[in-house]
């Protein structure tokens, strides 16, 4: 979070005297538009699943390969167990050291639109 305020304290003091108004205006938006996706990734529910009440009716009822022993919990096929976070996460992509979060089913998208805003400010700046 921190990085953003000292990327945006750099580009008031010396990009932006050299640069034309309408050029800050979209360097702003992207910047906050990066802002607000980087604060869904990390706040968002990546799509744990939910522990099973009755963990040991299911071990006897459901092949042994579909159950996650530390999260007990029936897992699906694209289904993971993060060792971070200690919990499987739907359509787990993986453990984000930047954002903190696991990356999975339901803050996949966020994360692409917060690459997509901070690649997009990034290319700004260097223009």
């Amino acid at each position: 979070m921190s990085l953003f305020f000292v990327n945006l304290l750099l580009e008031v003091l010396f990009i932006f005297p050299h640069v034309k108004i309408k050029w800050i205006g979209v360097n702003m938006g992207l910047t906050i538009s990066c802002l607000l996706f980087l604060t869904v990734v990390c706040t968002k529910n990546p799509g744990y699943l939910k522990r099973s009440d009755n963990f040991m009716a299911m071990v006897l009822a459901i092949e042994n390969s579909q159950l996650c022993p530390d999260c007990e919990c029936v897992r699906t096929s694209r289904s993971r167990h993060c060792a971070i976070c200690n919990r499987c996460v739907e359509r787990f992509d993986h453990h984000c050291p930047w954002v903190n979060n696991c990356i999975g089913i339901h803050n996949h998208n966020y994360f692409f639109g917060f690459l997509t805003t901070m690649l997009a400010t990034l290319l700004m700046l260097f223009y």
